[in-house]
């Protein structure tokens, strides 16, 4: 992060937040890629927001930073485990808390959680939402995929502020992530967005609704309460 007093007319040095480490999703049993216009077969890729970080600032000024970062879990030597990562700032962006892990995607086989989101709502209420594989089954013919949204209203740059029990699930059914277009993964998007009115925070997010033969997908709003 950097910052300007002068409305930009001069910028202070650089300041690390985080180092965000490893990132990159993946398909922990690929299939073949349809057609021959892709650039590895086979399909091995999830095209996500793993380069994009985003911020948000609540009332008070505080700042907030989401991003997804590799940890330490491999599949054929592939990182399999992105997580995401939350930080605040109560001064500025001068400096950040330790970043704490926010998503609730359960340890095992495809761990991997991914395209962050992180919104303020004018109770300062917090909200981050992801896509994760937690639904996903090993040996069956789908990539099943969920849209969640997380919420903390106190002291949210303590994990423990974080608790399982205040995620929403956005998507009523998994979607197959195999369904989506692949352009250097499979992609529905990496740009989704968090808002909200009153209390109730309103994610907008992408679904893939095609085939593996017929890719397509469709974009969804949907409301998360608090």
């Amino acid at each position: 992060m950097i910052l300007s007093t002068d409305q930009g007319d001069t910028w202070s040095d650089l300041n690390i937040i985080a180092s965000m480490g490893d990132r990159g999703v993946r398909d922990p049993e690929p299939v073949n890629c349809p057609g021959d216009n892709t650039p590895s077969t086979p399909c091995l890729l999830v095209r996500t927001g793993d380069i994009i970080p985003d911020f948000a600032v609540a009332p008070n000024g505080d700042l907030y930073a989401a991003w997804q970062s590799h940890q330490s879990f491999t599949v054929g030597g592939n990182p399999v485990d992105d997580t995401i990562l939350l930080s605040r700032s109560t001064d500025g962006g001068q400096s950040w808390s330790t970043p704490i892990k926010v998503n609730h995607t359960p340890s095992g086989f495809n761990e991997q959680a991914f395209t962050a989101s992180v919104h303020v709502a004018a109770s300062g209420d917090v909200a981050v939402s992801y896509y994760d594989f937690r639904n996903d089954v090993s040996g069956d013919s789908a990539l099943s995929t969920d849209y969640w949204v997380t919420h903390c209203h106190a002291d949210c740059d303590q994990e423990s502020s974080w608790p399982a029990s205040q995620e929403n699930r956005m998507t009523t059914a998994s979607f197959d992530m195999r369904s989506a277009p692949y352009a250097i993964g499979y992609f529905v998007g990496d740009y989704e967005g968090l808002d909200n009115f009153g209390s109730t925070f309103t994610p907008f997010f992408v679904q893939a609704i095609g085939t593996h033969a017929t890719p397509d997908t469709d974009a969804y709003y949907s409301t998360a309460g608090p």
